[in-house]
């Protein structure tokens, strides 16, 4: 009897070519995405040009440009695009002579910088320079006017004279006067010298009020006698005395009449 032998089915396939078409698929993608991103650093590369242009726009001294040229010189050669922009103008900015300043970059290789510089109005303690503002340049520059006033004063009081010699010169200037300097004390006490040598003493407080009445008495008759006057003493309630200068007629008089001397200070 022949002994009908059962039939096999071939083995079953492993599961390679699906593991293999996933795995070609995976590199590929990979490989694009490498592709793509190193296509992207190579373009980014040639847009992000070094800055070779800078542009100043301001009006300012030789000084400083100088120290500005300085700066930049600091934060370049960059990319146009890694220049770190909002830093550098941080930077600049924290300089004492800057009052603004801002930066634009201009694709391909530009940056503008626009600097308006603090106005220096006085010289400070002959060291250093005093804005309108009341804020202190230095080092003093040398090529700042010889003919500015000087202002002297202690720690922190630089802006509350600036505020008084703007007072002071205001007041003066109709009557064709200029200051030369102002000066605070220790304890408090202003004095102002003119162009000339006459000084002013306008004390610790009231001063609006003590200028008011040299205004007056200047306006009365003294501003054509001021080269025989050594001092103006505004330091009293209701009144301002004159000393003369040393041969004049008359040592100490009360300047506003029908006025009587308050207590001093």
């Amino acid at each position: 009897m022949v002994r009908a032998s059962a039939s096999r089915r071939p083995p079953a396939r492993s599961g390679t070519p699906g593991r293999l078409r996933r795995w070609l698929a995976r590199t590929a993608a990979v490989l694009v995405l490498a592709g793509l991103a190193l296509g992207g650093h190579a373009v980014f590369s040639l847009l992000n040009a070094p800055v070779e242009v800078v542009r100043v726009e301001g009006d300012l001294p030789e000084a400083g440009q100088a120290r500005l040229r300085e700066l930049l010189g600091a934060a370049l050669p960059s990319g146009i695009f890694t220049l770190d922009v909002a830093a550098l103008q941080v930077r600049l900015a924290e300089e004492s002579w800057v009052a603004s300043v801002s930066l634009r970059r201009e694709w391909p290789d530009t940056l503008r910088v626009a600097v308006e510089p603090e106005v220096p109005v006085a010289r400070w303690r002959d060291a250093a320079l005093l804005s309108n503002r009341g804020r202190i340049i230095a080092p003093l520059w040398d090529n700042a006017p010889g003919t500015l006033p000087s202002l002297a004063g202690p720690e922190g009081s630089a802006p509350r004279l600036m505020a008084t010699y703007l007072r002071v010169a205001e007041m003066l200037q109709g009557h064709q006067l200029t200051v030369a300097r102002v000066e605070e004390s220790a304890a408090g006490d202003i004095e102002v010298t003119l162009q000339g040598g006459v000084r002013l003493r306008l004390g610790t407080d009231a001063q609006v009020a003590r200028l008011r009445r040299v205004d007056a008495v200047l306006s009365a008759a003294l501003a054509a006698q001021l080269d025989r006057v050594d001092s103006i003493d505004a330091r009293y309630d209701n009144g301002v005395a004159v000393a003369w200068r040393e041969g004049a007629t008359g040592e100490r008089i009360l300047a506003l009449q029908d006025q009587r001397l308050g207590k001093g200070r």
